[in-house]
């Protein structure tokens, strides 16, 4: 089980204000490269986890085997392309599946990068990190969740559009629930890369891409 390190509840929510609202306020006003700030915060974070003896690195190389688990986050993924395929429909309806389509070297690029450059470090910060160093102020349950699933909705803010707000908040919520089920970083990355990559795919991309249109020129 993991367990927290022990600091002033004040200390940790002054902490958690900073890190996880402050910051990414400022990263989308300054308009600072989002995954050069990604890059470095999971760098110091994966440094501040390696040195913390109350941190449970199971989490980092347990994968779970449980046919019935796998089966039941499969099946609500299927269920949600046609979701986000139709919420992309309403939304830009000329960018339906316009990247595999029109720009599949792009697509391509995107399939392979996205879940190492973007997943990784993002699961590093707001499941392993947050949900320890935050158990004392949320707990390990529904409190939690909600909590993670804000901060990772707050931090997509830097790409200045609701959407990607709202999908990060539904995206979050799951990926917390699963990690604080599953106690398995591997196994919410994996997840967290395949809605990442349903949602390039059906023509939200758009929605959570920094330069999408120069890249598109340029492919």
């Amino acid at each position: 089980m993991l367990t927290a390190p022990k600091h002033s509840k004040l200390h940790l929510w002054l902490e958690l204000l900073v890190v996880f609202a402050v910051l990414p306020l400022v990263c989308w006003r300054a308009k600072l490269p989002v995954m050069a700030v990604l890059l470095l915060a999971s760098l110091l974070v994966s440094l501040w986890l390696i040195q913390d003896g109350a941190f449970d690195r199971s989490c980092l190389r347990f994968f779970p085997a449980d046919g019935v688990v796998w089966r039941k986050l499969m099946l609500v993924w299927i269920g949600a392309i046609p979701l986000l395929a139709g919420l992309a429909w309403l939304m830009r309806p000329e960018a339906l599946f316009d990247l595999p389509t029109r720009h599949t070297k792009l697509w391509l690029v995107v399939m392979v990068a996205y879940p190492v450059i973007s997943v990784v470090p993002q699961e590093i910060i707001y499941r392993a990190f947050f949900c320890h160093r935050y158990r004392p102020l949320f707990g390990h349950g529904a409190r939690m969740v909600l909590a993670n699933a804000a901060a990772f909705a707050l931090a997509h803010i830097v790409f200045g559009n609701p959407i990607a707000v709202l999908l990060t908040f539904a995206g979050g919520w799951l990926f917390a629930r699963t990690f604080l089920a599953t106690k398995s970083l591997p196994c919410v990355a994996v997840l967290h890369a395949l809605y990442g990559a349903a949602i390039f795919t059906v023509g939200l991309g758009h929605y959570f891409f920094q330069g999408t249109e120069k890249s598109m020129e340029t492919f």
